[in-house]
């Protein structure tokens, strides 16, 4: 069963279906920015932010991670977090916020996830 990704936040709407046998994000990646006139977020560093948290998490091919960039406006909140979303478990999944935007998140970031 393929599965296809819909992230949708206030800078725009990501739509990924996979990737091909080389880790690419297949022809069917589609990010669409209707929202923000913000640079639109790279299909390949979210491809490999996942890649990321499935190492880090040891999660199998088959649980679903789901990775979206969230402009915030409170007072308080940064302007821009990439929130990670990792669904093992049905209706309960696991939530962990990244204060920086997609394109800044590094290996390291996603590790120190697992340290709390």
């Amino acid at each position: 069963m393929r599965r296809i990704y819909i992230s949708v936040c206030l800078i725009g709407i990501l739509v990924w279906s996979g990737c091909d046998p080389n880790g690419q994000p297949d022809a069917a990646t589609t990010v669409l920015n209707f929202f923000n006139s913000q640079k639109e977020s790279d299909p390949q560093q979210l491809v490999q932010v996942k890649s990321w948290v499935s190492q880090a998490f040891d999660l199998s091919e088959d649980i679903s991670v789901m990775i979206t960039q969230l402009q915030c406006t409170e007072e308080g909140c940064p302007p821009i977090e990439t929130v990670i979303a990792i669904m093992e478990t049905p209706g309960k999944p696991q939530q962990y916020k990244i204060h920086k935007p997609l394109a800044e998140v590094k290996q390291t970031d996603i590790v120190s996830l697992t340290a709390g």
